[in-house]
């Protein structure tokens, strides 16, 4: 009960951090080349961040990058923003993010964290319109999928044989992809019980591509099923032409390749 109770408080400090408006930063380097402040914590590259203006102010004087008199001007930058450009810092060499010199998370898992935690898309108002022949309503589906760190599938490994989570809906096959790390976990447990040798594995989108289109030249499937774990425990299921995928990542890839490690 200790340790729920410790998740708990951790998703809600997260959350907390995660739903401020901006983080601010102490500007270094010539007026208009900005950049935020970054310096070595032990010994790795980090972005120094806070919650407010004071702690920022009062950091910068005591550690002398403000001085009395100094035209006193912050970075403000929306933590929706830097989660999803988060990977593009990362090639570039910053690693974290230290935060009120408490929290210090990798850079590369910012954009999971904070996916997870927020859920900013309504996939299940999307997909409505979807039914409704809504095209715009697919688009944005579509761009709200590709938008996530991360498609969780469930696997079981033979001696000889690869086999993957498959469900029948209107009479055909479609290969299951979860869109939360947690509810993936969830039934990645549920699968052990009947199938000790199954296990998940993930992909960024790019990466998910590649696979679902192996999977469909070597099994004949064409469809995926994306399950959504909502705020109340249920699960909504999309079902997703891979036609369409393929179509929306080839249009779009080159606007969307900052988002990904592999970009």
């Amino acid at each position: 009960m200790m340790l729920a109770n410790t998740e708990e408080k951790d998703i809600e400090f997260q959350r907390n951090l995660f739903g401020l408006e901006q983080w601010w930063f102490i500007p270094i380097g010539p007026e208009k080349q900005w950049q935020p402040l970054h310096g070595n914590v032990n010994g790795v590259p980090t972005f120094i961040a806070f919650t407010d203006t004071a702690r920022a102010l009062a950091f910068g004087k005591e550690r002398g990058f403000i001085h009395e008199g100094d035209k006193t001007l912050m970075m403000s930058i929306p933590p929706s923003f830097l989660a999803n450009m988060a990977n593009f810092y990362v090639r570039g060499g910053i690693q974290n993010i230290l935060i009120n010199t408490k929290w210090n998370v990798p850079l590369k898992t910012l954009r999971l964290k904070y996916y997870e935690i927020m859920k900013p898309y309504n996939f299940v108002e999307l997909y409505q319109r979807i039914c409704k022949g809504d095209k715009e309503g697919l688009r944005e589906f579509l761009s709200a999928l590709f938008m996530l760190p991360l498609w969780y599938f469930i696997r079981e490994k033979g001696h000889e044989y690869i086999s993957y989570e498959l469900i029948e809906t209107e009479g055909r096959q479609e290969i299951l992809s979860y869109l939360q790390l947690r509810s993936a976990m969830h039934f990645e447990d549920l699968a052990k019980k009947t199938k000790p040798n199954s296990e998940m594995i993930y992909f960024e989108p790019p990466d998910a591509m590649i696979f679902l289109n192996e999977i469909s030249r070597d099994a004949q499937i064409t469809w995926v099923q994306f399950w959504d774990q909502l705020n109340d425990g249920q699960i909504a299921m999309y079902s997703i032409q891979l036609s369409e995928l393929n179509e929306f990542y080839k249009s779009n890839a080159n606007s969307l390749k900052h988002l990904w490690m592999s970009g």
